[in-house]
């Protein structure tokens, strides 16, 4: 193979014709080809316009997948629809999915959760892997055994209900591990609380009113009774914890 550059230094914006012909050992092979010269920005808008047309319609964007980003586009579906509907695609042996199947399954899958379909474009599909790779860029973790940022409680949360109206965080105080609230008021109000139990900025849910994330047992000996108190009764306004016993003393938390 023969590799070849010239400049196109000083060439106005346009048209042209490329003719090139080489000649070994008496024979010669000639190529004719088109290109044009424009403007960076143009090229880039252009770029832009045409891979987001490409995105707007289901069966062109997983057609564009090759079987590796086809099984990554469906792993993150966890995140949406429980187990039972994807066994399918997640088949084994004999009962294992082609390309070709796998592409229809993604389509049909989110051609049912297009909630809009009087458009051509899937604005919930786009939304959703936009999603999830913003919360690849904010909540990914590090080191030996990390997981990816839509599998840590925060980014999961962030993929299913996107960007919470209020955040609050707080360093740590005594015991108390940082923390960070995200409250939705939108629909119905929700709130999720999350610490950082190894101070390197990996936080874990402890404590959400969504019937589907019930958090973790004992969560309040983890942050401690006096700053729930003391912190996030107060900016949730809520109670959570209690006097109880004889002497009025001892305080309890649900």
């Amino acid at each position: 193979m023969i590799r070849g550059a010239f400049p196109l230094d000083g060439l106005p914006e346009g048209r042209y014709l490329l003719h090139a012909a080489v000649t070994l050992n008496g024979k010669t092979a000639e190529r004719i080809a088109e290109f044009g010269i424009g403007s960076l920005e143009a090229a880039m808008a252009r770029e832009i316009a045409m891979r987001n047309a490409g995105r707007a319609i289901d069966e062109v964007y997983f057609a564009n997948m090759n079987e590796d980003e086809l099984d990554q586009a469906a792993e993150v579906l966890e995140v949406l629809a429980p187990s039972r509907e994807l066994a399918v695609y997640r088949a084994t042996g004999d009962g294992r999915l082609s390309v070709s199947a796998k592409r229809r399954f993604l389509t049909e899958f989110w051609q049912k959760r297009d909630n809009n379909p009087a458009t051509e474009a899937n604005e919930d599909r786009i939304r959703f892997y936009d999603a999830i790779e913003m919360a690849n860029k904010e909540f990914a973790e590090a080191g030996r055994g990390a997981r990816p940022g839509w599998k840590t409680d925060m980014g999961r949360i962030w993929v299913r209900h996107g960007i919470p109206d209020e955040r609050q965080r707080w360093r740590q105080q005594g015991k108390a591990p940082p923390v960070e609230i995200w409250r939705y008021t939108q629909g119905r109000a929700r709130f999720y609380i999350f610490a950082d139990r190894t101070n390197f900025g990996l936080y874990s849910l402890l404590r959400s009113n969504d019937l589907d994330e019930p958090g973790q047992p004992g969560w309040a000996e983890i942050v401690t009774p006096e700053f729930i108190t003391r912190e996030i009764e107060p900016w949730l306004g809520m109670t959570f914890c209690a006097f109880g016993g004889a002497d009025q003393q001892q305080l309890t938390c649900n």
